[in-house]
């Protein structure tokens, strides 16, 4: 049972991941007592209990007589216990590619080490006329090691999509083979929802240092213009320039930040002129760019470089003026002009963002203290200023503001309003730097009795050790 200790552990506990796994887990129910069942039960439930009050296990008691599945173990490792398991391949294949023996190996961390069970499906892909679905099998699994003995014996057929459907609610890892056909036929995928546990499966073994990063790189360089869903779109390009940026070594993000840039920009005029996915590789590739693509990023921004079927809206002109102002190739005045031309709500936050993207330590300065110092900013535009403030192309300009922000935490947390903190402490964490020397400090921050009283603020600080942990794990795999 969750326990929370004032009003700021409930606002801080209560986020993306709660909502997500909520939807997730009761879709995983859905599959576990069965479709036709689980409406049944519900329109029995609602039915004898119309008008009333109830509590979880009169769902439960409806479910298990439509169903026959005793769900009071079920709801104790779902509903009561923290975490998400891992769940991967393990196949041994001969020299014909036959697959002579093929487990799943489910596993969990050991804070929250709940082993439980599963319903989900298991896809066989091959290429034949683009990639088709050959065979499906859907099973239970609930131990730590499930032979699948339904598929020993045929032959690999390139992709061996475990959690197909995504029934199941897990980290999935492909075996070596499937993720070697993923990099190079993903785009050849009919599906957008196997396209997207795919993804999200090579993203979470390469964000969790299983696998080198480059391979989630050149998936999504390989792949990423066929993608039709323009969430996935926005999320893939997030992705990756959080890979290129943060988990790559420092010495070869400017790069393959330049090589995605470029694999982009290149795309944009190939794929459909005017379609959300020319326009999101475009935003993609100025998010990505470095000095050696400003001269493109100021071309399309003043029409000199045209994209066929591409609006230059006002949203992409600030997206443009942002990059162009994280190399210092804007100045204040160009953004207070183009302010003028936009100012709207959207317009003055997007001008404090860019604004607090320039890179000039006299800037950063006089950003520190407007944010942190004063109180003269509104929220929208605290926010946004204090996101560009770390959007940087040289990490060491923020060199200057780590002790400064570690200094300041308890500071900014008693006295501003918990937005305001919240806003401020998840923004300006210098986790750019992302070096050994910041981790020292920020879990030495961690371990002061003040900080340890305070179990929002904590909570905050050390999912900022943990994002930085994951960042130097994916460096230190490369370096090795």
């Amino acid at each position: 049972m969750l326990r929370f200790n004032d009003l700021e552990d409930v606002q801080v506990n209560f986020d993306g991941i709660t909502y997500a796994k909520g939807a997730s887990v009761l879709k995983q129910l859905v599959a576990y007592v069965g479709k036709d069942e689980f409406f049944e039960g519900i329109a029995s439930y609602f039915k004898k209990h119309q008008f009333g009050n109830t509590v979880l296990n009169d769902l439960l008691v409806e479910l298990e007589k439509t169903s026959g599945r005793d769900l009071s173990s079920w709801s104790k490792l779902w509903l009561e216990t923290a975490g998400v398991n891992t769940i991967t391949s393990a196949i041994e294949l001969d020299e014909n590619q036959i697959i002579q023996k093929f487990e799943l190996h489910q596993s969990a961390i050991d804070e929250h080490p709940t082993i439980r069970p599963h319903r989900l499906g298991i896809g066989l892909y091959s290429m034949d006329e683009g990639v088709q679905r050959t065979e499906y099998v859907e099973l239970d699994i609930s131990e730590k090691v499930t032979s699948i003995d339904p598929l020993v014996g045929k032959k690999h057929p390139g992709l061996i999509l475990v959690n197909d459907e995504d029934l199941a609610y897990a980290k999935v890892r492909l075996d070596k083979a499937s993720r070697e056909f993923a990099i190079q036929k993903l785009s050849d995928f009919q599906d957008p929802l196997a396209r997207s546990v795919i993804w999200t499966s090579v993203w979470d073994s390469a964000r969790d240092a299983e696998i080198d990063i480059t391979e989630f790189i050149e998936l999504v360089l390989n792949n990423i213009q066929s993608e039709t869903e323009s969430t996935t779109l926005l999320t893939l390009i997030r992705q990756l320039v959080t890979s290129v940026t943060l988990y790559l070594p420092e010495g070869q993000r400017e790069l393959a930040s330049s090589k995605a840039a470029a694999r982009f920009i290149e795309q944009s005029g190939l794929v459909e002129a005017g379609s959300d996915l020319q326009f999101q590789l475009v935003k993609g590739a100025a998010m990505l760019s470095t000095k050696s693509e400003m001269n493109w990023v100021q071309g399309v921004l003043d029409g000199s470089i045209e994209i066929s079927g591409l609006e230059i809206d006002q949203d992409l002109r600030w997206e443009l003026l942002a990059a162009l102002a994280t190399h210092g190739h804007t100045n204040q005045a160009e953004l207070d002009a183009e302010l003028e031309k936009d100012n709207t709500a959207t317009g003055q936050k997007a001008h404090a963002f860019a604004r607090a993207a320039l890179p000039d330590v006299k800037n950063k300065e006089m950003l520190w203290t407007e944010l942190v110092e004063q109180d003269e900013m509104s929220n929208a535009i605290l926010e946004s200023a204090s996101r560009g403030f770390t959007r940087v192309a040289n990490p060491a300009i923020l060199e200057p503001f780590v002790d400064r922000f570690l200094d300041s935490v308890e500071q900014i947390w008693e006295s501003k309003s918990f937005s305001i903190a919240e806003y401020l402490l998840l923004n300006l964490y210098p986790i750019e730097i992302a070096n050994q020397t910041l981790r020292e400090k920020t879990a030495k921050l961690i371990e002061r009795e003040s900080i340890q009283s305070k179990a929002a603020l904590r909570r905050i600080l050390i999912e900022h050790l943990a994002n930085l942990d994951r960042a130097l794990s994916c460096q230190q795999r490369l370096e090795s």
